[in-house]
């Protein structure tokens, strides 16, 4: 929520315990949505402990499992106390040595035990992790654990932080499921975590997905929010010299790609050649080389500027200020920055299409 609502008079304080290994520090929408709703539900007046990997700003400044008594005494609640698990050398489990050069078949039957028996993609961070959250369900001794799907590794440490605390927890699909998890393996590695609780996902087109699941369990749709920083850059929002076409976020598709620069080409060829001379393409995101690449290829008339991912605060006044936006879409997920670049105020162009729901938020934006 933009504005979380004050703390109800006479409801209940509840001891909240969230998990995901992208820290909040990270410039990346995987580290937001679990920090935004702790930082939510901390407003509320619980008291709410983050669990994440160490933070890309301060590596080698994690907990261990030592600290979390000093840690969770001393905090002030008015804010969600952010645990970064320490990735100790040495502590992989058995089984999560490099995989590189290993035949094709070694390579799937080591995905599928990582999957339906051991620690997920992030093995090391799992065993370090698991001494604090011993530590932290004596310390805190949550009520409710709450750990978010891009991968098994936090679903495996939400569902052992529970069963150490005696308490339920929630599995948070923020991805689509079906595409992130083969299809012979789904209901199994559903089958792993059927003593979740409940479900939440980020958007329908996720829910439908994890339909494999099953069940009887509570399932809703809770919608990340958009920072702050952005209804702020849209009040202050300034032209500069250059009118930027701003295109953010992965590409998925190369082909895609070249085909939306290939429209943009176009539409900039037949411009009146002062308004031409205005304009400057600016790329943000994690697929820099594939942008530089493709951009070899479709040639754009005007000045081009290819960025790596950067702070949210940058993102928006950038995207607030821009003659117009733009990103390529998946078929398989959700993009919230759709939501972030509604709250812009600047014309927004999705290639090749969006889907329905996504259609149906727009419509719900001024």
């Amino acid at each position: 929520a933009r504005q979380p609502h004050a703390h109800a008079a006479g409801s209940r304080r509840v001891r909240l315990a969230f998990i995901n290994h992208t820290h909040p520090d990270t410039p990346h929408v995987s580290a937001m949505r679990m920090h935004y709703f702790a930082k939510a539900m901390a407003a509320r007046g619980h008291q709410v402990v983050l669990v994440t990997g160490e933070s890309p700003a301060h590596a080698g400044q994690g907990l261990r499992a030592g600290q979390v008594d000093e840690a969770v005494a001393g905090h002030d609640w008015a804010q969600p106390l952010v645990l970064p698990v320490l990735e100790q050398s040495g502590a992989a489990s058995l089984g999560h040595a490099d995989a590189t050069g290993q035949p094709s078949l070694a390579r799937r039957l080591r995905s599928a035990w990582r999957l339906l028996g051991g620690d997920g993609i992030h093995g090391p961070w799992v065993a370090n992790a698991r001494p604090l959250l011993e530590r932290l369900a004596q310390a805190h001794a949550p009520d409710l654990v709450w750990t978010t799907f891009g991968n098994t590794s936090n679903l495996q440490l939400g569902q052992w932080l529970a069963q150490k605390s005696g308490c339920p927890w929630v599995a948070d699909i923020k991805d689509n499921w079906c595409q992130f998890i083969p299809r012979g393996l789904r209901r199994a590695v559903a089958w792993r975590f059927r003593d979740a609780a409940g479900l939440t996902t980020n958007a329908w087109i996720h829910l439908r997905a994890a339909t494999t699941w099953g069940g009887s369990r509570p399932a809703s749709v809770v919608y990340s929010g958009v920072a702050e920083t952005f209804f702020q850059a849209r009040a202050g929002a300034q032209q500069g010299q250059h009118q930027d076409v701003l295109m953010v976020g992965s590409t998925y598709s190369e082909s895609r790609l070249r085909e939306l620069l290939a429209a943009l080409k176009q539409w900039m060829d037949a411009l009146p050649a002062p308004d031409r001379a205005r304009l400057r393409f600016v790329y943000a995101g994690s697929d820099v080389q594939r942008v530089e690449d493709a951009l070899q290829v479709v040639s754009l008339p005007c000045t081009c500027q290819v960025l790596r991912q950067m702070p949210v605060e940058e993102l928006a006044r950038r995207a607030s200020s821009s003659l117009f936006n733009c990103y390529v879409a998946s078929d398989t997920g959700f993009h919230h920055k759709l939501l972030e670049l509604l709250v812009a105020g600047r014309p927004l162009v999705c290639y090749p299409d969006e889907h329905p729901e996504s259609r149906r938020l727009a419509t719900e934006v001024d």
